[in-house]
C-alpha cells in the first residue's frame, strides 16, 4: 500500500533553531531535555570525517520547543576527549545511560567503538564503565543502541565476526544488576 494514505499522528518538524553546519543526530529524550550527538565545537579534527570529534550534548526541550540558553555539553565524565562519543540511549526508567565511544583515528578502519554505561545517582551520571561480557566484540564496531520498552533487552547494531552482513543488529538481555548476557543476532 502507498504509506501517504495511511493516517499520521506524527509531525516532523526541522529543529532550525538547534542545528548547526556541524552534525546532529542520534537524538533521544528523557524528562524534558533533548539529548544528541554533534561533531560542533572547535576541538581536534576527527580526519576521517574532517570535523571536530562528537560528543555528547542536552538542551531543555517541551516537545519540538527547545531552550537554546540551556544547551549543555555532557560533563567530561561522560565525553572523552579526542574520541567520538555519541549515539545515547535511556532505560525506560531513565536510570541509565547506554552510549558508544570511540573511533579515536588510531585504529584502521574505525572499529574501535564499544557502548558504554552510565547509572543516574544523587542527581548526576555515573563515570561510564565499558560494558563488560559479550556485548562490545574486540576490533569491531557496535553502537547504535537502544532499548526494550520493558528495560530489558538491549539492542545494538555491531560488524562484528559472524553476522550475515556488514553491520547487523543484535539483542542482549539484562538483569536485575544491569549485566548483559545471552547475546543473539536478530
Amino acid at each position: 500500500g502507498n504509506l501517504r494514505q495511511k493516517p499520521s499522528y506524527y509531525r516532523v518538524k526541522n529543529l532550525d533553531i538547534l542545528n548547526s553546519t556541524a552534525s546532529e543526530y542520534a537524538p533521544a529524550y528523557l524528562n524534558n531535555e533533548l539529548y544528541y550527538t554533534s561533531s560542533r565545537g572547535n576541538g581536534r579534527i576527527y580526519a576521517a570525517e574532517g570535523k571536530p570529534f562528537t560528543n555528547l550534548f542536552k538542551v531543555s526541550s517541551r516537545g519540538a520547543v527547545v531552550d537554546m540558553a540551556t544547551v549543555t555539553q555532557l560533563p567530561a565524565t561522560i565525553n572523552t576527549e579526542n574520541v567520538n562519543n555519541g549515539c545515547v540511549a535511556f532505560s525506560p526508567d531513565g536510570k541509565i545511560m547506554v552510549f558508544a565511544k570511540g573511533n579515536t583515528g588510531k585504529r584502521k578502519g574505525g572499529d574501535d567503538v564499544d557502548l558504554y554505561l552510565a547509572r543516574f545517582r544523587n542527581g548526576a551520571w555515573s563515570e561510564p564503565q565499558i560494558i563488560t561480557g559479550s556485548v562490545n566484540s574486540p576490533k569491531s564496531w557496535d553502537s547504535t543502541p537502544a532499548f526494550s520498552p520493558d528495560g530489558r533487552t538491549l539492542y545494538f547494531s555491531s560488524n562484528r565476526d559472524g553476522g550475515y552482513g556488514g553491520t547487523d543488529i543484535y539483542a542482549a538481555q539484562m538483569d536485575s544488576r544491569g549485566r548483559f548476557s545471552r547475546i543473539r543476532n536478530l
